[in-house]
């Protein structure tokens, strides 16, 4: 997967799409599986926004019973099947607990009704997977049995729980990337860091004009359709081609803390505040990330950040839904928070927010009179799978080539195609280390771990840049020469699990950054540049 603007700027595609994050990376995957010539371009690093900033729990849709909307529900089970197998390394079953309180909306009996009635629209949910995947029934639990999962609950009024299972992406930004790499083995042409500048009118949109972020350079890439998935930055794309909405679309501030407690072991817990939301415990990695919480949000998307009030919320909020945490600040180690569409809000402290509830795709030549543009307003980040199939469908029909492509080929996914390497090679460094190695690469990269192991074995060592969160010299090469990692904070935040959850320590980072320099030839303000940028992202936390 190389950065080749060249390669981007001399062909004509079938279909360009703006946006790396979620939704623009399935949509990639799908027009190129469907046969189409693809091409995406991101004006920063692939998933920096709101796809990097969940709370990665990829749902079924259960919560959807409760206004009978089968359809949505349908579309989510499909979704986290299909991530489930692009991705099976970072895609984990994950059982999800919620204590009854009794009332009749949420008494053991409606939702026994309700855990039937979801494992019967999603019959198919295990279909296709390795048994490993399998995602289990819902039941419910006895009050005894609520406490052993969850302890340390009120019991007044308590009268059992209730246990289903969705799943958790270990790492959403990788995630994104397994989706961008098959679009890149079906022949998709990506870059990361060239940013849409204007639209190339033919009388009807026929491409876009681009500008290479890190040279300035600009260089036009013409397309029969252009994709607008640009999340936030929809509208200011838009303008572009002199598109405004009638009614401006509304956004909410999304937010989630990240806790360096284990609180519920290997279950996600959700609990009801007073608001009538449910906020989540979801393990992860050794912490615990908690939310979401939301507020209107009116700004700039390129402003987009978070107040030190943000996180104290949360901790307060978590702390009332479940004293035993007796989280304080010193507990947060980090927070992710995103923009997402909001339909309308009520009440003070966002409590009203409601948040749109499905991704929207706009066809302009229809909408607008606009030819060769489509807009894409995604959602749910489980989801953007189905929501990359429609986007497909229609510009196989606009492009007359409906039932005329290459069938879908949406079964397993891709494999890797780089060489397999002799691990027998790997034996002779440091013992047993071979097995580490191995693992750790696996179970980050899935079958794309050869690629790695190239060049551990080129380089005859195995050199750690940490051991927990595990990082070697080798990824960082690879994330430079095959990944497209430009920067440190791509690397750190996007590439690696190393500061998703805390700032790594200096000396880490200041090794990282050597690695880099030598390969991107940084001098010594380049790289203090790149260190600061990364800590920045920690702010407002008070980091020692």
């Amino acid at each position: 997967m190389k950065r080749d603007l060249d390669n981007i700027a001399n062909q004509n595609f079938d279909v360009l799409i703006i946006g790396g994050g979620i939704h623009g990376a399935a949509i990639a995957r799908e027009t190129a599986l469907a046969g189409l010539k693809t091409a995406l371009i991101e004006k920063k690093d692939f998933s920096h926004a709101t796809s990097g900033n969940s709370l990665k729990i990829i749902h079924g849709g259960l919560r959807y019973l409760q206004h009978l909307d089968v359809r949505r529900m349908r579309e989510s089970v499909k979704s986290r099947k299909e991530m489930m197998r692009v991705a099976p390394h970072l895609v984990k079953p994950l059982g999800c607990v919620m204590p009854l309180y009794g009332g009749v909306i949420r008494g053991k009996e409606v939702m026994r009704t309700a855990l039937f009635l979801n494992d019967m629209i999603s019959y198919d949910r295990n279909y296709s997977l390795d048994a490993c995947q399998h995602l289990p029934p819902g039941k419910i639990l006895s009050k005894e049995q609520c406490l052993r999962y969850v302890s340390g609950l009120d019991q007044h009024g308590l009268r059992g729980g209730c246990l289903w299972y969705d799943a958790l992406a270990i790492n959403t930004e990788r995630l994104a990337l397994s989706f961008i790499h098959e679009a890149v083995d079906q022949g998709a042409c990506i870059a990361n860091y060239l940013r849409a500048i204007d639209f190339i009118h033919n009388g009807h949109i026929t491409g876009v004009k681009a500008q290479d972020t890190i040279t300035s350079e600009q260089c036009e890439i013409k397309a029969k359709v252009v994709v607008n998935a640009a999340g936030p930055w929809l509208e200011k794309n838009l303008q572009l081609s002199a598109i405004r909405y009638k009614n401006k679309q509304n956004y909410a501030k999304a937010v989630n803390i990240i806790v360096k407690k284990s609180l519920f072991n290997d279950h996600a817990v959700a609990l009801e505040g007073k608001e009538k939301r449910f906020y989540f415990f979801v393990p992860w990695r050794g912490y615990t990330m908690i939310g979401t919480s939301y507020k209107p949000y009116r700004g700039d998307p390129d402003r987009f950040g978070i107040e030190i009030d943000d996180i104290k919320e949360l901790v307060n909020k978590a702390n009332t839904l479940y004293p035993p945490a007796n989280l304080t600040m010193e507990d947060v180690t980090f927070f992710h928070a995103g923009i997402l569409p909001m339909k309308e809000c009520s009440g003070k402290n966002g409590f009203g927010i409601q948040l749109e509830k499905s991704s929207q795709v706009v066809d302009h030549g229809q909408k607008n009179g606009i030819e060769g543009l489509i807009s894409v307003k995604g959602v749910k980040y489980t989801t953007a799978p189905q929501t990359a199939k429609k986007v497909t469908k229609l510009i196989l029909y606009r492009l007359n080539k409906a039932g005329k492509c290459k069938t879908f080929l949406n079964q397993q996914g891709c494999a890797a195609k780089d060489e397999i390497v002799d691990q027998s090679d790997l034996y002779e460094w440091n013992g047993n280390d071979e097995s580490a190695i191995v693992q750790h690469f696996k179970s980050i990269y899935g079958q794309q771990y050869n690629k790695i192991l190239k060049y551990v074995v080129k380089d005859n060592c195995i050199s750690w840049i940490s051991e927990e969160p595990p990082l070697t010299v080798a990824e960082i090469i690879y994330f430079i020469r095959e990944e497209m990692a430009l920067k440190l904070s791509d690397i750190v935040f996007r590439r690696s699990n190393l500061g998703t959850a805390e700032c790594p320590p200096l000396a880490i980072l200041q090794n990282m950054a050597d690695v880099m320099a030598e390969e991107l030839s940084w001098n010594q303000n380049q790289k203090a540049e790149e260190i600061k940028d990364v800590i920045t992202h920690y702010l407002p936390l008070n980091l020692n």
